[in-house]
């Protein structure tokens, strides 16, 4: 008999604490999904085996919407979201400025600026970074000043406005020279973030002398400092061709972060160390960098760079004839980029959710505010009635009830005038979301399909064939990267072509690298801005000639110069591509080529309505000239 109780007693228990299968179900997705990264570099079958259950697990939770509204692809969401009673505060001390002390306002103007950053409100965090400067101003606070105006132009380089960048840049060098205040730490950190300017906008020369500035301040134990230099170092160097010298920077990066056991920054620098070997067909330390710098990202959860590191170990492993190593470093790439893709997704989704409750949180407390104010009035208005009189007081109250009336009518309509402006502005935000999604996507299918010929080109020992695979690679990473600049930016109905043209300009001088040969490249350009229908053909079309420069101007020939000019004038845009070689003869015609690159490019100003024009003086320039 007691057995029975027993047994009847663990059944109740179970029945009302034991798991539910849904939580059973997500428990499982995470220990599936975790597992996978523990294998990433030391078995990758295990890892796509792992990643395979949990995809199949995340989609059976997906298309069940009770078990997706209850699903948290984050395991701990909003963990580094400031709380609002702080965010409150900081407001209030802003507000209130002269009643608090110097350290407290400046710590509300960090807090407020921070809560800016996490929501990506970039608009509000420029605003309140001039206000934390404009502070610093009345402080007379020249440290303070200095510290916050370099933050601020670092700001404008992180949202591509290179003109504003500079501006503050150049302010804050100027109350450096200016004033008592030489703090070699302060130098050191201007001159990194100004070499940093420098190469987010390809200017590696200039990169490559303020990084050596910053270098010469450093003291000799901060050797996060020089990790910092000599990885800004490395990436100028390599990206303006001198091989040796961007090795010789990444190694003494990495030694200066070995040395204070920075796994998030040897993560970065092992990776840029791969890519100068890549190039170099270095393949084997390539590898083994490239696994060092997966492991670590693993270790700190940097997506991205076990993502991006996977694929370049398929090319790797490819490149060196390991095709069953590189077909499973592609499998696991394309699962990393999966769930990254979910995971964005869902993110973007609870930032979405978070600002609608705000929004209605914000609309409450006005509308309880407004109706306490109203009860207000209408009492001191009754009050003022009944000591006046008696008889008047009843007319009053009929025009008091019909206002009560019409209040409430016209309160009624306000109320939903502002949830159809609210659900149109959810809409927006959703149909930018889509869009950024549908370039991000088209921007990676035309990459996997540029890694296809790529794989194909490493096959192949032909080298028409090669040369032919190559071509096509540059005409498809040219699309691929006119769809990365309008999602990476806040304008997705244009692009920035200058400073495309600056990126298209090195990728191909990578992919033509020649140690027979030293060409230079050159890009002149206004801020010309272009849309997709304009970009795409005229990106194609570029790519055409510059690689037929690269192949044909310079045989016979130890150095060169290839260059890209664009010129808006009158809503006419100019573009010229030179180079400094042989050239054509004069009576070539566009209509009568019989080669495959000079007929794309006549079918391509046609699709612009532009007009094609051949000078070979000094130089040989194409000019290609159509309407904005």
């Amino acid at each position: 008999m007691k057995f029975i109780k027993v047994l009847f007693i663990v059944f109740i228990t179970n029945s009302l604490f034991g798991q539910n299968p849904n939580d059973s179900l997500k428990t499982l997705f995470h220990k599936h999904y975790d597992k996978a990264k523990t294998y990433i570099v030391k078995n990758p079958e295990k890892a796509i085996y792992h990643y395979e259950e949990a995809q199949e697990i995340l989609e059976k939770i997906l298309r069940d919407k009770e078990l997706k509204s209850t699903f948290s692809f984050i395991k701990k969401v909003d963990t580094n979201k400031p709380s609002f009673s702080k965010d409150s505060l900081s407001q209030h001390i802003i507000s209130n400025e002269s009643s608090f002390n110097k350290q407290e306002v400046y710590d509300a103007y960090k807090n407020v600026i921070q809560k800016m950053s996490f929501n990506n409100v970039k608009d509000s965090q420029l605003k309140y970074q001039h206000e934390l400067v404009k502070y610093a101003e009345k402080q007379n606070d020249t440290s303070s000043i200095i510290y916050y105006t370099i933050q601020l132009a670092d700001l404008y380089t992180n949202l591509m406005s290179e003109e504003n960048a500079e501006k503050y840049f150049l302010k804050a060098k100027n109350l450096i020279d200016n004033s008592k205040y030489k703090d070699s730490i302060v130098l050191v950190k201007w001159n990194q973030r100004f070499a940093s300017l420098k190469n987010t906008f390809l200017d590696f020369n200039n990169a490559i002398k303020y990084s050596k500035i910053a270098l010469n301040h450093i003291k000799s134990n901060d050797n996060d400092s020089k990790g910092i230099s000599y990885n800004e170092l490395g990436y100028a160097y390599f990206h303006s061709g001198q091989k040796k010298l961007a090795s010789e920077s990444y190694d003494k990066a990495i030694i200066a972060w070995e040395k204070i056991n920075d796994k998030q920054s040897l993560a970065l620098a092992y990776i840029n160390k791969a890519k100068e070997l890549m190039v170099l067909k270095k393949h084997n330390a390539a590898i083994l960098l490239l696994n060092k710098s997966i492991q670590y990202a693993i270790d700190h959860n940097i997506s991205w760079i076990y993502e991006s590191g996977n694929r370049r170990l398929a090319e790797e492993y490819s490149a060196i004839g390991n095709y069953k190593k590189a077909f499973l470093s592609e499998r696991v790439s394309k699962y990393l980029s999966y769930f990254n893709i979910k995971k964005s997704k869902q993110e973007n989704a609870l930032k979405i959710e978070v600002e609608y409750e705000t929004i209605e949180k914000n609309k409450l407390l006005a509308k309880q505010k407004f109706e306490l104010l109203s009860i207000e009035k209408a009492k001191e208005k009754e009050t003022f009635i009944k000591n006046v009189i008696f008889g008047v007081s009843i007319l009053l109250f009929v025009g008091l009830f019909i206002f009560y009336k019409n209040a409430k009518k016209l309160s009624k309509q306000k109320d939903e005038i502002n949830n159809k402006n609210l659900h149109l502005e959810k809409s927006l935000k959703q149909n930018e979301v889509l869009l950024k999604e549908v370039h991000h996507r088209v921007k990676n299918n035309l990459t996997i399909l540029s890694g296809l010929f790529y794989l194909q080109e490493k096959e192949t020992k032909n080298n028409e064939d090669e040369n032919f695979l190559k071509e096509c690679q540059n005409r498809i990473n040219s699309m691929a990267m006119v769809h990365q600049k309008l999602y990476q930016t806040g304008d997705m109905s244009r692009i920035n072509f200058g400073l495309y043209c600056k990126e298209l300009i090195s990728t191909l001088s990578n992919s033509f690298f020649s140690k027979e040969v030293d060409v230079n490249c050159i890009v002149t350009h206004n801020n010309v801005f272009l849309n997709i229908d304009k970009a795409i053909p005229l990106a194609l079309l570029i790519t055409e000639l510059v690689t037929n420069s690269f192949k044909y101007a310079f045989k016979n020939k130890t150095e060169g110069e290839i260059g890209i000019i664009l010129n808006e004038n009158l809503n006419k845009l100019t573009v010229e591509v030179y180079d400094t070689g042989d050239g054509l003869k004069n009576n070539f015609s566009f209509n009568n080529s019989k080669s495959l690159g000079m007929r794309l490019v006549n079918i391509l100003a046609k699709q612009l309505f532009a007009t094609l024009e051949y000078k070979n003086k000094k130089k040989s320039s194409f000019f290609i000239i159509f309407d904005l």
